[in-house]
Parts: structure tokens; sequence; C-alpha cells
């Protein structure tokens, strides 16, 4: 199991047949550890939005001419109040003409087009990983750490609703980062509130793509 961050090798369960490597990871890292423990198939199973990984991992299977399966969280569906977006620069542009606040829960690895406009960036709220190093990436960018929402795991719906109403917030500003991400609580909250959700599209389209661990499991067998 491959895993860049340290909550991630956290999350990893452990088992005497589990072996996992913390750390990024470029084509050639991954060619070593596909050499290294005789690996078979590679199962990208990284976050909608982290195409780094699959950029380095998916020619490292081809160049030792392994299957390389992808599996992904499907889809948010919603549409009443939804408002879809290519990219987070045109979801920031878009935000700039609404009223009120912009409750963004797009995590810490994007934010730059909130962040460039002053007017904008004295609008926006964020929600992001308690981690040490996202906190610091912030306060390098002048983020006011009364403006971050630093938490582990998906917000309730409970919580949404309750961190945009105290920063009196006109949208919420999300990925289409699936169930697991928490979409549906932020659908919710967005609905309870009467605001706007501004959800920004997956950036790929991959081939052999699975929705359920069930279907990749029968692909390797």
């Amino acid at each position: 199991v491959s895993v860049c961050s340290e909550l991630g090798a956290k999350a990893t369960i452990s088992g005497e047949r589990i072996f996992t490597v913390y750390g990024p990871l470029d084509t050639s890292g991954f060619e070593t550890l596909i050499r290294k423990h005789n690996i078979s198939h590679v199962v990208d199973c990284s976050h909608p939005f982290a195409a780094e990984v699959t950029r380095n991992a998916k020619p490292a299977a081809n160049q030792q001419q392994i299957p390389f399966i992808r599996f992904e969280r499907e889809s948010f569906t919603g549409t009443k109040g939804v408002f879809r977006f290519p990219t987070v620069s045109a979801a920031a542009a878009y935000a700039a003409k609404l009223s009120g606040n912009i409750f963004l829960t797009i995590g810490s690895h994007q934010l730059q087009p909130f962040l460039d406009d002053p007017q904008l960036k004295d609008r926006c709220y964020m929600q992001v990983l308690a981690d040490h190093n996202v906190l610091a990436s912030l306060e390098r960018n002048g983020v006011d750490s009364s403006r971050i929402f630093a938490m582990k795991g998906v917000a309730s719906t409970a919580l949404n609703i309750a961190l945009a109403q105290e920063i009196h917030a006109g949208c919420i500003v999300t990925k289409d980062s699936g169930k697991t991400g928490g979409l549906n609580e932020k659908y919710a909250a967005a609905k309870a509130l009467n605001i706007p959700l501004l959800v920004i599209d997956r950036p790929r389209k991959e081939e052999n793509v699975f929705h359920t661990i069930e279907a990749v499991i029968r692909e390797i067998r």
C-alpha cells in the first residue's frame, strides 16, 4: 500500500501480509516498488483530484507490463441549487459575483484562485485538514487563522450548516469528491440554508475504471 501522507499511513490497516510505503513516489519510485515486491497488479485508489499519483503510477505499471486498474468513487449527481465548473478558477470567478462570504471545502492544495484576489480572499473561510504543514502553508499565504476550520474526516450536515451560518456564507464550494468526501452532507447543508453549492468537476477521464471494490476484485481474479 503506497500512501503519500502520514495521515494515510495511520489510516491503513495493519496485517502480516500488508506492507505500507509512506511518502510521495515518482514514476521511477513506483517502478522500484513494483520490482522490489514482485507486484503483479497496480490498483489506483487515489483521490479523484490526485491526478499526479495516476500520472506517476500508470506509466510505471505500463513499463513493467502489468495491469493498471483505477478505482474511483462515484461522482456526485445532485442538481438542485448545484452549479458545476471545470476548474477551480472558474468556480472562483463565479463565487466572486455572489453576495455573502464563501465557505471553501476544497482542501488546501488548490486555494490559490480564491486567494490571489484580495477582495475575494477577504470573503473566504476554509475547511482544511488539521495538519501542521497545511496550516503553515496557509500562514505563508497570509490567511488569518480566524478564517480556518482545521479538522479531520467528513463534516456532518449539522456541522456544515453551523459553520456556514457562523460565517454568513453565501455559497459552499466543493470538489466532486463523491460520497466518501462528504459531498452529500455539503449538499444537504446548502439545501437547508438555501444557498448555492458550487461543485468543481473531476479533472480526468481514465480507462479501465471501476466504481466498487467488488468490481476491482473481480477484474483482478
